[in-house]
């Protein structure tokens, strides 16, 4: 299996990444590591596109934390590739290791898109590129066969995404988070004619 590491693979070359069924404007990571659950800004700092058990292996540096006491911890993040055998035919695997891409900004959705058009799947230079990029992250605390884990499951950002101006590390301007309050603020009631189920779906 190729498991997409030619830059310019055929639409579908069986690898299960194809990139047809992929929303690029909606991309939302197993992980592992002892960090206690919270917000961060991680460094990563290397990408091994296939480990010894065929995963994503990133391995990152918390640069930024709630407990300054965490600053310059590991934390390593496993990403699986996707394959058609899975539940949902890849699909929860392109789009946890698509977030990455997009946080680390790597790719983006218009070049997702101009990539679907040409019929040509992912492009492994997203993931290679990614060493020395910074993204916001949330650490959730598990548990598996009971041992602690903390895993990021998808929840990554770019460090300047102004919805998470809040979160340690933030990197945006005050524009952005003064734009981003203003579409926070309460809309005005619709009009009585309005569909109430409008956007609900």
């Amino acid at each position: 299996m190729s498991n997409g590491f030619t830059p310019d693979a055929p639409f579908d070359d069986g690898s299960g990444f194809a990139m047809d069924d992929v929303d690029p404007d909606n991309i939302a990571s197993g992980g592992g590591g002892k960090l206690p659950e919270g917000e961060y800004r991680l460094s990563v700092t290397e990408v091994i596109l296939q480990n010894d058990r065929g995963s994503i292996q990133l391995e990152c540096e918390v640069v930024a934390a709630t407990d300054n006491n965490h600053v310059g911890r590991k934390h390593f993040e496993y990403l699986r590739w996707p394959t058609t055998t899975d539940k949902d035919g890849g699909a929860t695997a392109k789009r946890i290791i698509l977030a990455w891409c997009y946080a680390t900004k790597t790719t983006n959705a218009d070049e997702i898109k101009a990539r679907q058009q040409a019929k040509q799947g992912f492009d492994s230079r997203w993931l290679e590129t990614m060493t020395g990029r910074d993204v916001l992250a949330f650490v959730k605390a598990s548990e598996y066969e009971g041992k602690p884990q903390a895993k990021i499951q998808g929840n990554v950002w770019a460090i300047d995404d102004p919805k998470r101006s809040k979160m340690p590390g933030w990197a945006g301007t005050a524009q952005q988070q003064t734009q981003q309050q203003q579409t926070q603020q309460p809309q005005q009631p619709a009009a009585a004619t309005a569909d109430p189920f409008a956007g609900l779906v």
